[in-house]
C-alpha cells in the first residue's frame, strides 16, 4: 500500500515539476536475473510480454538477455502498451496450462483484436517527446486542442482532435458503442474528479 500511494504522489506531481521525469531503459541484467531465478525455480518456459518496440527498446534488451537461456525464453513485442499488453498477458496466463503454442497463439490472437484509443487532456507531454514540434503543441494549448490517438502495431496516429474534455469523453463512448460486443474493455480517467464527474 505504501509503495502504490508513493507511486500515486509521484505521477500526480509530475505535470507541476520543473524538470520533467525522464526514463531509460533496463539493463540486460535486470532481465537475466529474474529470468534465471526463475528457470532454477522449475519454470518450464518463461514468456516475457514487453511494451511496443516502436516506442521503447525494451523488449530488444529483453531479447539479448534471452540469449543466455536457449530455448527457455520467448519474448514477445506486445505491439501495444498499458492494458494493450496486459490484455496478452491474461489471455497467455488462461492459455498457460495448455502449453506453449497455445499460449502463445492467444497472445497473438489478442493481439490482432485490441483497440487501444486515447482522449489528451494536454498536448504538453506529446511536445516533451518531441511527437510533436513545440510551436504546435503550444498553439494547441492556447486553442484548448485535446487530441485523440489510437495505436496501432506500435504506433502512435491522430484520429481527430475535440476541445473539450466533454467532446472527448463522448467520442470516446460514441466509438465504444460502434464497436459492437467486446471480449474485454478496460477504461482509464487519470483523475477520482473527472470520473465522477461523468458518472
Amino acid at each position: 500500500m505504501e509503495l502504490a500511494s508513493r507511486a500515486k504522489n509521484s505521477i500526480t506531481a509530475c505535470p507541476s515539476l520543473r524538470t520533467p521525469p525522464t526514463t531509460a531503459a533496463p539493463s540486460i541484467g535486470d532481465f537475466t536475473t529474474p529470468y534465471e531465478t526463475l528457470l532454477t525455480q522449475g519454470c518450464d518456459h518463461i514468456i516475457s510480454i514487453h511494451a511496443a518496440s516502436q516506442l521503447t527498446t525494451i523488449v530488444n534488451v529483453a531479447r539479448q538477455a534471452a540469449k543466455e537461456f536457449p530455448d527457455k525464453v520467448t519474448c514477445i513485442d506486445s505491439g501495444s502498451l498499458s492494458l494493450g499488453l496486459g490484455f496478452q498477458t491474461l489471455a497467455a496466463a488462461e492459455e498457460s496450462e495448455l502449453g506453449l503454442k497455445p499460449t502463445l497463439d492467444a497472445i497473438a490472437s489478442t493481439r490482432k483484436r485490441l483497440q487501444v484509443s486515447a482522449a489528451l487532456d494536454t498536448m504538453e507531454y506529446l511536445k516533451r517527446s518531441g511527437r510533436v514540434p513545440g510551436a504546435v503543441a503550444t498553439l494547441g494549448g492556447l486553442l484548448s486542442i485535446k487530441p485523440m490517438i489510437e495505436l496501432v502495431d506500435g504506433e502512435v496516429k491522430a484520429v481527430g482532435a475535440i476541445r473539450t474534455t466533454k467532446q472527448a469523453d463522448e467520442r470516446i463512448l460514441n466509438f465504444l458503442l460502434g464497436l459492437g460486443d467486446m471480449e474485454r474493455l478496460a477504461i482509464y480517467i487519470p483523475t477520482l474528479n473527472r470520473a465522477r464527474d461523468n458518472c
